[in-house]
């Protein structure tokens, strides 16, 4: 049997030592125990018969880590242990080629892309608890040896850090046992590394200062943007404010974040229009929408969006007749095939919609999902344009997930953090 590198990666909470099972070439000289997390090397040559495990490394954390125990370091004592990449050749000693690195026990040398080796540590003998590591984010790869450290092996490990335990097998009577915490605890305290490396970059988090005023002023041209007036209002009013600021005849007219003066020029009329849809009156801001901001009558996506809701708010009073004739309307302006139409024209199946699949478009999210929609629409037909897609604070969460992304690409599918943390 070869490395299956078409099984998806597992999270290390949910593994165990059955899940993480040996992958081997040939098993006529290998001998596989029934839980298959040890084998022996039964033949009575010196052939290169090496194990890989079925399941890469987890990469939910800083640093992934296994344990092998050495149950008979055999007639040459040539085990070596390391990690490889889901192409590696089972009949190759892990880190004899580029894409594997490996401990000799034969030698204590550690080898990636060599036969030869450059010097390391120890040989190990039976009994001996070796542990394989790498941590991610520094791109590094370690060993330990009954529970004690050996030193960074191999530094600047990129591109695809997807890296599967492997051992190498060579010469009579070899016996090992693959560990990963679940079964039998770690002799190595590889949590302690983990929760060191999560501090250090905690501690490089909060290096990093961000002035008062910059938080103000993303809050600020969030609840302009969308409207928030009397939040707003209530903000500048707690927050510490600069001397230029007391001195301002109103602190609404300041810049809004992106420059622009219409946000703050229209803040009042798009608050109307907004707690009018969340107060379930559609109608009415429909009106507000054709007298302040008529160009927006010419948005279907947004107008259809609105009518849309005004048939759910009929529904939530039970206004079922009236929803009808209103739906029978909305159906009569246009040809087209509207997906959400359909879904909203759906509740009137259930004789009780509130309690329906579709329960959640009674929902007041449902009606802050519109009011979004609508405020959005406004500012981009009528304020600054497709530019003005998001506020300053927005644009900024959205950056950072895709430096997330990146960086996890980057990374091999490795998380940088975890920014569901900070939420």
């Amino acid at each position: 049997m070869s490395i299956t590198p078409d099984l998806p990666p597992m999270r290390e909470d949910n593994h165990t030592d059955m899940e993480q099972q040996l992958s081997t070439k040939d098993t006529k000289f290998l001998l596989v125990s029934l839980d298959k997390t040890t084998v022996t090397y039964v033949g009575k040559g010196s052939h290169s018969h090496d194990v890989g495990i079925s399941l890469p490394l987890s990469t939910d954390k800083p640093i992934g880590y296994f344990e092998v125990s050495i149950n008979n370091k055999g007639a040459r004592g040539s085990i070596c242990i390391g990690l490889s990449k889901s192409d590696f050749q089972l009949n190759r000693q892990p880190g004899w080629d580029s894409g594997s690195y490996g401990y000799d026990g034969s030698d204590g040398k550690k080898l990636h892309s060599s036969m030869l080796g450059d010097n390391y540590s120890d040989p190990f003998n039976t009994n001996d608890v070796i542990g394989c590591g790498i941590n991610y984010k520094k791109g590094e790869i370690f060993f330990t040896r009954n529970g004690t450290f050996l030193g960074t092996a191999f530094r600047r490990v990129r591109g695809d850090l997807s890296l599967y335990p492997t051992v190498g097998l060579h010469s009579q009577g070899e016996s090992v046992t693959f560990h990963f915490g679940k079964k039998k605890p770690f002799l190595f305290n590889i949590q302690h590394m983990i929760e060191e490396e999560e501090g250090k970059f905690m501690v490089e988090v909060e290096s990093k200062t961000v002035s008062r005023r910059e938080i103000h002023e993303l809050i600020r041209g969030y609840l302009i943007f969308h409207g928030y007036s009397d939040t707003l209002s209530a903000f500048e009013k707690s927050s510490d404010s600069t001397d230029d600021d007391k001195n301002s005849d109103d602190v609404h007219m300041r810049s809004a974040d992106d420059g622009s003066e219409f946000l703050l020029q229209t803040l009042q009329k798009r608050r109307e229009i907004r707690s009018n849809i969340m107060n379930g009156d559609v109608l009415n801001a429909i009106r507000c929408i054709e007298d302040d901001f008529p160009r927006v009558m010419d948005e279907k996506r947004c107008m259809r969006t609105l009518r849309s809701q005004h048939f759910v708010e009929l529904l939530k009073k039970g206004q079922t007749m009236d929803a009808i004739t209103f739906g029978q309307s909305m159906v009569g302006d246009t040809m087209e095939d509207d997906e959400d139409e359909n879904k909203i024209f759906s509740l009137l199946a259930y004789p009780k919609p509130e309690q329906s699949p579709l329960a959640s478009l009674f929902s007041v999210q449902q009606r802050e999902k519109v009011a979004d929609v609508v405020n959005q629409t406004i500012i981009q037909t009528c304020g600054g344009g497709e530019n003005q897609w998001a506020c300053a604070l927005e644009k900024c969460m959205r950056q950072l997930l895709v430096i997330q992304d990146h960086l996890s690409q980057r990374m091999g599918g490795v998380q940088p953090f975890d920014l569901s943390k900070y939420l």
